[in-house]
């Protein structure tokens, strides 16, 4: 299958979990991640809000504030994601055209690059991923340009995970030149490292 019809396959696979399935799936993949050393360590967290059929990011999100961490999450801006820090939970969103739930544009900017020396994790969605940690996304390339540029970013420390139900790991998915595997995929079943 070549990457639109994967994309298509997946989202078909995602639609048949109830959501009782998700919800206790997500469970599994926050209590996984929770006691990862990643999450341990982790300085910063910028995570996602989840869309549906995705693994849940509320609960995470909101323990990451709990813990301490500082707190980035996606805005679409052109062809790039621009990261805003979250304080608290109920700030303002609003719904970009794809029907993501965004910071608003007023929030302050957490750029990674201005990292350097602390301790980040990168939670990143994915209709797919593979074995060898790749991961299929929607198509548009967003956090393929961001994984190159944070690549250009000096001294930073950042940790690529991405969070997927078991459905979504496959053996292989179509790679090209420029796809960049995350360090670790978790599912509610196994981590992968």
């Amino acid at each position: 299958m070549n990457k639109p019809e994967l994309r298509k396959f997946m989202r078909a696979r995602l639609a048949a979990l109830s959501p009782e399935d998700i919800q206790q799936k997500s469970q599994r993949i926050t209590t996984h991640l929770f006691a990862s050393d990643w999450w341990q360590q982790a300085e910063i967290v910028f995570a996602f809000c989840s869309m549906p059929g995705e693994v849940e990011t509320r609960d995470l999100i909101q323990a990451a504030l709990d813990q301490g961490k500082q707190v980035g999450l996606p805005r679409i801006t052109g062809a790039d994601l621009i990261f805003h820090h979250l304080t608290q939970i109920d700030q303002e969103f609003v719904q970009h055209s794809y029907g993501i739930l965004e910071p608003a544009e007023s929030w302050p900017v957490l750029n990674p690059c201005h990292l350097a020396g602390q301790r980040l994790l990168i939670i990143t969605p994915g209709l797919a991923y593979s074995r060898q940690k790749y991961r299929l996304g929607r198509g548009k390339g967003f956090y393929d340009r961001f994984f190159a540029n944070l690549n250009a970013c000096s001294g930073v420390n950042a940790f690529r995970l991405g969070l997927c139900f078991s459905e979504q790991l496959l053996d292989n998915i179509p790679v090209r030149p420029y796809d960049l595997p995350v360090d670790a995929v978790i599912t509610e079943q196994e981590t992968l490292l």
